[in-house]
């Protein structure tokens, strides 16, 4: 574009020359015409070339009624026509083997005149790559200036290779850009981070091991596990599990699976093979396992101890809680049982005659102090928690759950059931809950998997009495007292009255007897003969009921002597009786009588669990 200017006062023709050379053509347009005084007009300087090159030429431009002409120098380069490639490399990344990536090629025309234009491989490269891999669409065409054109250049591999080629585009005149092709062409390769096992397994006994898959590639795939193959012997059964037995390991990763083998057949020596098939893969990975058979068995020893550490193992073995326990007492022994196999199995516990009536689960909730305060306060319960109570309170609830059966005594087992690992211990705490005195034995049954039970003798006696005066039933350690104050001579009797608690779970006779303490006695024990029964049940009326009579009630004393003798019936109770007369001695109380001080009633029967009132009367005589 250039600008002619008239600064005259008065109109001026104008008319440009052309250039023609065989190599271009200018021309200025309008190439002729008049310019008004005082003003101006744009030209239009047009360019032609037949072939590249440089361009210097002059443009002469006459003028009316001036003799000399104008010259405008006119200076350019002239190159080949050019196609421009944004794109200078296709990365086609990693491709799976069997599978096509397309990426796309941008071309695009900057000059003013059409471009003929051809993709291809580079043929510097088809000796090492096949041709038939690339495909290009469009493969050629025409572009027009300033017009740009999308190439799809997809990749189909024929084989796993690591792809650096070149690409050509060729314009019609020969000019040639040549682009890079890079790609990873891979197929999934899957191994086994340890592919063999020596494994020791026990007939019809699972035996579990990891294994390990490692995806060796960038690519995820699949894997499924086939049926176990035993390669010798060839008669063996067994049972093979893989967990999981399919699923996607991930690229570059890696997967833990489970085998489980279950021999059924004793052999020393199993081999098999377990194949995993995996997603493109052509072989499958073997995994291999030689199993040695035994017949099972589990070898358990029993300890006993009452404080965990003097352990008493060996034939013979007793659960001995003693002979002088009291009823407020939880004395605990300690049964250690030791998997000396490889064998895992479990373990189940119970008593024959005398069990708890808890469970263990239940019993640890009962015994644990509330959480939070409460637990660092110790002996005070969380009042802000309505479960709260104190550790106390929690024994005797549990310790009234345990009894719940009415034995007499239970004996509590933690645990009593669970696992026993190969080489493992388990340690069983055994503790006796008493309400009732006496002799109690039981047997703990022990049954450790498939072996025969094994049975330990258990022994307790309880010497305490389960009959409690309410006056102490804060601290049973102490005596209880009865007091009746001064009482004047020729009075009224005095009565006074207390309440006694039957703890046990069974119906118990109390017969009373008093005795007065004289400050000269100096006996020191008392022989006693007693004929019949020491403590005879006795009527409402204070009378002994002797024997029952044909009608079916009980007769007394008053009954009895109006009753015929029969001779023949008195010798045969006699000789069924094994003893009429006892003699024993016992520590001397005081001089038994019935004043000044007496019991009403002298002879009861509280049933379990009770609570009554006695009435003490006392009658002050004075000789």
């Amino acid at each position: 574009m250039l600008q002619i200017c008239n600064n005259s006062q008065s109109l001026i023709p104008f008319q440009w020359d052309q250039v023609t050379t065989a190599e271009h053509i200018l021309l200025v347009e309008p190439s002729c015409g008049e310019l008004s005084a005082f003003t101006e007009l744009r030209c239009e300087l047009s360019v032609s070339a037949s072939c590249p090159g440089n361009i210097d030429e002059d443009i002469a431009c006459h003028l009316g009624h001036v003799d000399e002409t104008v010259c405008l120098h006119v200076s350019a380069v002239v190159k080949n026509r050019e196609l421009v490639i944004e794109d200078a490399e296709l990365d086609f990344g990693v491709i799976r083997f069997g599978e096509s990536a397309t990426r796309t090629l941008t071309l695009r025309n900057p000059g003013r005149s059409p471009v003929e234009w051809n993709i291809q491989l580079s043929p510097s490269v088809t000796s090492e790559v096949p041709a038939e891999q690339f495909k290009f669409c469009p493969s050629s065409g025409v572009m027009w200036p300033l017009d740009v054109c999308t190439v799809e250049v997809t990749l189909c591999p024929e084989q796993c290779q690591s792809l650096d080629t070149l690409l050509e585009v060729v314009s019609g005149d020969g000019d040639k850009a040549v682009i890079g092709a890079t790609a990873i062409v891979l197929r999934p390769q899957v191994c086994l981070l340890g592919s063999s096992f020596h494994k020791v397994a026990y007939l019809d006994a699972t035996t579990s091991f990891d294994a390990v898959l490692f995806n060796q590639t960038a690519l995820s795939t699949t894997f499924e596990w086939g049926d176990a193959i035993c390669l010798e012997p060839a008669n063996i059964d067994f049972d093979v599990s893989v967990d999981p037995k399919s699923g996607v390991i991930e690229a570059r990763g890696k997967l833990t699976v489970t085998v489980h083998v279950t021999p059924h057949t004793v052999d020393p020596r199993v081999s098999l093979i377990v194949p995993c098939r995996v997603a493109e893969m052509d072989e499958p990975i073997n995994l291999s396992v030689i199993t040695d058979v035994y017949q099972l068995n589990v070898g358990v020893v029993y300890s006993v101890s009452a404080d965990k550490e003097s352990w008493l193992t060996g034939d013979g073995l007793l659960i001995d809680f003693g002979g002088n326990n009291l009823l407020d007492d939880m004395p605990k022994m300690y049964l250690r049982i030791e998997n000396i196999s490889t064998v895992a199995t479990h373990f189940r516990l119970a008593m024959e005659s005398f069990p708890s009536a808890v469970k263990v689960k239940q019993s640890k909730e009962e015994t644990d102090c509330a959480s939070g305060p409460a637990r660092l306060l110790k002996r005070t319960a969380n009042l802000t928690d309505p479960t709260a109570k104190t550790g106390a309170k929690a024994v005797k609830e549990l310790r009234i759950k345990v009894l719940k059966g009415g034995a007499g005594v239970a004996f509590h087992l933690n645990p009593s059931s669970g696992d026993l690992p190969p080489f493992s211990v388990v340690v069983i705490e055994i503790t006796a809950f008493a309400d009732l005195w006496g002799f109690y034995s039981d047997r703990l049954q022990c049954y450790i998997g498939d072996l025969d039970v094994f049975i330990i003798p258990v022994l307790m006696s309880v010497v305490d009495s389960p009959i409690l005066f309410q006056m102490v039933s804060h601290d049973p350690s102490l005596t209880p007292i009865m007091r009746f104050g001064c009482v004047v001579e020729g009075t009224k009797p005095v009565t006074r009255r207390t309440r006694i608690l039957n703890r046990s779970p069974v119906n118990i006779r109390i017969d009373w007897q008093t005795f007065n303490v004289s400050a000269d006695d100096l006996q020191l024990v008392d022989l006693i003969v007693i004929y019949g029964d020491p403590f005879p049940l006795k009527d409402k009326k204070g009378k002994e009921i002797i024997l029952p009579c044909d009608s079916g009630e009980n007769l007394t004393e008053d009954t009895y002597k109006k009753l015929q003798v029969d001779e023949e019936a008195i010798a045969e109770l006699a000789e069924s009786r094994p003893q009429l007369i006892s003699l024993n001695m016992r520590e001397h109380y005081g001089k038994e009588a019935t004043a000044p001080y007496s019991i009403e009633p002298s002879q009861l029967v509280r049933t379990a669990p009770c609570i009554m009132i006695i009435s003490y009367t006392v009658v002050v005589v004075f000789l």
